[in-house]
């Protein structure tokens, strides 16, 4: 695979060419992006790019002086002139200092990236880069499969050093065994505008844009990783303890990372975050976080961890996600935070507005699924894996919840996945 890095002085332009293409898909990885020449040969000296796509005007060190100073120190790195003026003038003088090719931003298109990027790269043979350690199949689909990690982490499908071991390979960075927080991101009313589309760009964009949110304030990006979680949801795991300044901190970025997604991308979202986290916590947050902008009101929410809801019912909630595969009972789960079964559920469906029972029939649907797209288990046996006995009646909730039945569901995701 090939290193590629961006310099512009536009956001958009570099979040647009690092979310145009699955880079990894075609044999390349995004390793940086800069917006001026002398951010650039910072991270030139870190990454060592084996191309890099340069916008030729730019404040401070423009694209020309650019080419020059790695002519001298990186002499492999090819260069593609990138330019929203059709002045072939300024391109014959980037091709006398050594640039391969051009290419014009307003009719950029991914067929023409590819193209010439194909044609510069042609003939580099240099040592595969630190992602050898995946093979092929890994590398072509690695968002999708990050993604299934973290859901699989949240049906509790693997744990302990298995999650350490898949997280370090396919997520580096982020160190889940130091302090690390989870700021949940999810699209405002992302059902009624994006369930019929291909939204592979947009959460391309949406995780491109994350990225450029932390790089734009200098947090080392070696300590964040962006999960494309399900839906219109982002799991950002930062690496923090949370004091109050870093809490605060951490507000700050949301409303940055709100304030770029709307502005570029034209998206409204919500979020929450989530109190320090270990690793056998990180299931019960993200259905926490998932549970607490559920219930948001309006758009653009920064909303407090569990909704501001009262610590018992808080309580309760943790208890239901971390036993969702028992035999979970109204009496049970009320004696865990000292209510009697009747004033309990009537708090809790105060407070969340779900009845107790058909709020745990709904995680443990979601937890089902998981199973029946993840595993080959048998339909009676997925049942008896989430608490319940008679296949039957968990047929029945199934559909109720899922709008399918166990068997269309695994028939629908196994069909998607071909």
């Amino acid at each position: 695979m090939k290193k590629l890095m961006v310099v512009d002085d536009e956001f958009i332009v570099r979040v647009g060419i690092r979310s145009i293409i699955n880079w990894e898909e075609y044999g390349y990885t995004m390793i940086a992006d800069a917006s001026s020449g002398e951010e650039a040969l910072e991270k030139i000296a870190l990454h060592r790019p084996d191309i890099i796509l340069a916008d030729l005007k730019m404040e401070n060190m423009d694209g020309f002086e650019l080419i020059r100073n790695c002519a001298k120190d990186y002499p492999d790195i090819r260069f593609i002139v990138l330019s929203s003026h059709n002045d072939f003038k300024d391109v014959r003088n980037a091709m006398k200092l050594g640039a391969r090719d051009y290419l014009f931003k307003p009719t950029l298109d991914r067929e023409e990236l590819l193209r010439v990027l194909g044609e510069v790269s042609a003939g580099i043979n240099k040592e595969v880069p630190r992602h050898e350690a995946l093979d092929t199949v890994i590398r072509d689909n690695l968002q999708a499969i990050r993604s299934n990690l973290l859901r699989k982490w949240v049906s509790k499908s693997i744990e302990g050093d298995d999650i350490l071991n898949q997280f370090r390979t396919l997520a580096p960075g982020v160190d889940l065994q130091k302090p690390f927080v989870v700021l949940y991101i999810s699209i405002d009313e992302y059902e009624k505008q994006y369930l019929h589309g291909d939204t592979y760009l947009l959460k391309a964009s949406m995780e491109n844009t994350i990225y450029q949110v932390f790089d734009q304030v200098k947090f080392n990006q070696d300590k964040v990783k962006v999960f494309n979680y399900e839906k219109g949801d982002m799991a950002v795991f930062i690496n923090l303890s949370m004091e109050k300044q870093n809490q605060n901190k951490t507000e700050e970025l949301f409303n940055k990372i709100k304030e770029y997604l709307r502005r570029y991308l034209g998206l409204d979202v919500s979020g929450t975050i989530s109190p320090q986290a270990d690793i056998e916590k990180v299931p019960d947050i993200i259905r926490i976080c998932q549970d607490t902008l559920a219930q948001r009101k309006s758009k653009a929410e920064l909303l407090p961890y569990n909704a501001g809801q009262r610590n018992e019912i808080a309580k309760a909630k943790e208890f239901i996600i971390h036993h969702i595969s028992g035999r979970l009972g109204i009496q049970e789960i009320a004696a865990v935070v000292g209510m009697s079964e009747s004033y309990f559920s009537h708090l809790f469906k105060k407070e969340t507005g779900h009845n107790v029972v058909d709020y745990v029939n709904r995680l443990k649907m979601e937890k089902a699924a998981e199973l029946l797209e993840n595993t080959r288990v048998k339909v009676a046996d997925v049942a008896t894996q989430i608490g319940l006995d008679n296949a039957n009646y968990f047929s029945v909730i199934f559909k109720k919840v899922m709008g399918l039945s166990p068997q269309e569901y695994r028939e629908k995701q196994k069909n998607k996945a071909e």
